[in-house]
């Protein structure tokens, strides 16, 4: 899980004020708020593709089209060949290469500690006797067993992930699998986030697998962050109009960018 950051004087800033004083300033700024939470959580270092903006005003209930009030008082921007991105993002939040070398630090040292445990208990405990007992002259050896072993069991995940939906589908699949079989899930719950895997494991379903893998999920999670898109995001919905079919001004007012099929007027042409 990451964190969006606001300055603690955000209100204050006159963008702010200015946005607040323009008919649907508030729901606009719901939606810079919704995508805030959409940058931290997917680690886009601030850029907002169609489908994420899509995303934050479904989260929000608002209208997408209030990303032309965003742009106009410069809270949102265009830039890099049109793409847009939210005002100076880096300076108050982590990039995504910030959070992914934290978190692998985290994991080396988890696994370092949980190292350092097995050892302190094979330490302690007590050594059998394994001094050899000759067999009678008039017995044979029992021949070892050859049935394969039953899968070793242990305790159910932790229970802080017991109640997210995918926990309760894997255990519900695989009861009694043990908290290792169960971490790789919850590993991916912590990478890319409980509802954004549990919709991939949806994904999953519909396209026929029964017992999704963590391998799987995976697949299907790498695909959509390098798409840019949700895993319960139709492809149609992502598809823009060709460039030769898009006017480029409105009322006499050039179009600086798309936001899926709204336009963005550039804001220093705008009549006060």
């Amino acid at each position: 899980m990451t964190w969006g950051r606001l300055d603690d004087q955000f209100f204050e800033c006159e963008k702010v004020q200015a946005l607040l004083g323009m008919p649907g300033g508030k729901a606009a700024l719901v939606l810079h708020f919704s995508a805030l939470t959409y940058c931290s959580r997917h680690l886009t270092d601030g850029e907002l593709t169609p489908a994420a903006v899509q995303k934050a005003a479904h989260d929000a209930q608002v209208s997408r089209a209030l990303a032309l009030l965003l742009v106009r008082v410069k809270l949102w921007e265009m830039r890099r060949g049109k793409r847009l991105f939210i005002h100076d993002y880096l300076d108050y939040n982590p990039s995504r290469t910030e959070v992914e070398a934290k978190r692998r630090e985290k994991a080396r040292a988890g696994q370092a500690g949980g190292l350092a445990t097995a050892r302190a208990r094979a330490a302690a405990k007590p050594q059998q006797n394994c001094t050899p007992v000759p067999y009678p002259s008039h017995t044979r050896p029992i021949p070892k067993e050859t049935t394969p072993p039953t899968p070793p069991t242990g305790p159910s995940p932790p229970e802080e992930r017991t109640g997210s939906r995918l926990m309760q589908a894997v255990v519900a699949i695989w009861p009694g699998a043990g908290a290792v079989f169960y971490e790789g899930y919850t590993n991916l719950e912590d990478e890319y986030g409980p509802d954004f895997i549990w919709d991939c494991w949806r994904a999953a379903l519909e396209s026929g697998q029964t017992k999704p893998s963590v391998r799987y999920l995976e697949a299907i999670a790498r695909r959509c962050k390098a798409e840019g898109r949700e895993p319960n995001e139709r492809q149609e919905l992502q598809d823009a109009k060709p460039e030769q079919e898009r006017p480029t001004e409105i009322e006499g007012r050039p179009i600086i960018g798309w936001v899926g099929d709204t336009p963005i007027l550039d804001a220093a042409a705008q009549t006060p």
